[in-house]
């Protein structure tokens, strides 16, 4: 289970650089990148009182078409305080400037 777990967060920062080379602004490529990863990456519980865990763009679309809708923001508070780490962290690193 851990391996698929790796694998799934490899190729989530796969996809997520990918979609930052198409922007040339720097303020841009962050928030793409931080939504684009969050997105991906935020996981919570697939329904409430359960103890399995998956992402939450597989719970919203499971809910949006097939199963029980519970409301959008017990999976908005999660992507929002990940989309908003990664932000914070991506300006961080993109503010540094190496020294040559």
């Amino acid at each position: 289970m851990i391996f698929f777990w790796l694998l799934y967060l490899c190729i989530s920062i796969i996809i997520s650089t990918s979609l930052i080379k198409l922007f040339d602004s720097k303020t841009l490529r962050v928030l793409v990148f931080s939504t684009s990863f969050s997105l991906m990456n935020t996981i919570w519980f697939r329904g409430p009182g359960e103890e399995f865990l998956a992402p939450i763009l597989s719970i919203f679309l499971l809910e949006q078409s097939i199963l029980e809708s519970h409301g959008l923001s017990r999976i908005i508070r999660p992507f929002l305080f990940v989309a908003v780490s990664t932000a914070i962290v991506s300006f961080f690193f993109i503010k540094k400037k190496p020294k040559s």
